[in-house]
């Protein structure tokens, strides 16, 4: 794992504790984002399928960063990872995801600046993109009522499947379209 001048690896105990901390009172596990935190700071949360209607790496999460002025920020790995960096700083460019994206390939995340003007969090089978409102809509590149529309339609096609094992992670991800669909709203 290298440093390409897009992402680069951090490897120092200490500094790893302190990125990790940034994490730790915005996300529950490695697949949830704590609600009691998103609630206090107003922020909404959207799921997407990985396959859905928002490329979440290089499609208008770049733009999102950058409105924001978030010139880099930190992808924590959520998950053990052995002997391989848990850490690294990610350019905020489409260049810059799609080296994380290539390095971690099918690794559960979270992506998070400094400051936690955002967070999105990347499990298997979705992921979740949580700040303000204005920064969530920017990142979909639509109003947050058609981002969680597109993500109920792909929740209601793993639902109708003729597979059993489909239709039970249908339901899991109806379970995460409910968790977040009240944050933001009036």
């Amino acid at each position: 794992m290298t440093s390409n001048g897009r992402i680069t690896p951090i490897t120092d105990p200490k500094t790893v504790e302190q990125i990790k901390q940034l994490l730790a009172e915005v996300a529950d596990d490695c697949w949830d984002l704590n609600l009691l935190w998103l609630s206090r700071n107003h922020w909404v949360a959207v799921p997407s399928e990985r396959a859905g209607n928002f490329e979440p790496l290089g499609g208008d999460l770049p733009k999102a960063m950058s409105a924001v002025e978030c010139l880099e920020c930190f992808a924590i790995a959520t998950e053990p990872l052995g002997d391989h960096p848990a850490c690294y700083e990610v350019e905020a460019s489409k260049e810059g995801l799609t080296a994380l994206w290539e390095e971690w390939f099918g690794i559960q995340f979270a992506l998070i600046p400094k400051n936690r003007l955002f967070t999105v969090l990347f499990s298997i089978e979705y992921f979740i993109v949580a700040g303000p409102k204005a920064f969530v809509e920017l990142a979909f590149g639509v109003d947050i009522a058609t981002a969680r529309a597109w993500f109920d339609e792909a929740v209601e096609i793993y639902l109708t499947s003729d597979w059993e094992s489909t239709k039970r992670l249908g339901k899991g991800l109806r379970e995460v379209a409910n968790r977040y669909r009240s944050l933001g709203e009036p």
